[in-house]
């Protein structure tokens, strides 16, 4: 669905099945959920291609345990930090608002940790934030945003490709 939506905003998707394809054919690259590895040369494109005015945005979730996000964010200064939300549960059997507390829930989610933060939560952390590579030379910014968590972005939560986008 995420696919599809970008076209419905002018823009014209596609997969390519490495970093160096994605730089040469991409107006913008989008790492969903990383799990390669990257090297000293993926790090160097990725450098080279944001500062000559580049965009890149990385998406990752709690759920992919096997990210491999920091590899590449470290480089930039941000990292991926894994936090703790407590909730506390209660029992109310009599529905009279006596309510009896039986435990509690703790839920990860992650953060990120540096850049120029665009969105936080309750508690001030950086849900979605922004790093920018300003080139005076050549009169381009590049821009690496990060943002959590991806799974805003599954079909799960956006519907399927024939639904019709609202505000919400």
């Amino acid at each position: 669905t995420f696919f599809v939506w970008t076209q419905r905003v002018g823009c014209i998707p596609s997969l390519q099945k490495t970093l160096r394809e994605a730089i040469a054919t991409g107006d913008i690259i989008i790492m969903i959920n990383p799990i390669e590895p990257f090297n000293e040369t993926d790090i160097q494109l990725l450098t080279t291609y944001l500062e000559t005015g580049g965009r890149v945005l990385l998406l990752d979730s709690i759920t992919n345990t096997a990210s491999t996000a920091n590899e590449c964010l470290g480089n930039f200064g941000l990292w991926l930090t894994t936090n703790t939300n407590d909730q506390a549960l209660f029992f109310n059997r009599s529905n009279n608002r006596n309510e009896t507390s039986i435990g509690n829930i703790t839920t990860p989610y992650l953060s990120v940790v540096g850049g120029k933060p665009l969105l936080t939560n309750e508690k001030n952390e950086t849900m979605v934030c922004m790093t920018e590579f300003i080139n005076t030379t050549k009169g381009t910014t590049g821009k690496l945003l990060v943002a959590v968590d991806s799974y805003t972005f599954s079909d799960v939560l956006m519907g399927g490709v024939f639904t019709e986008p609202n505000e919400q």
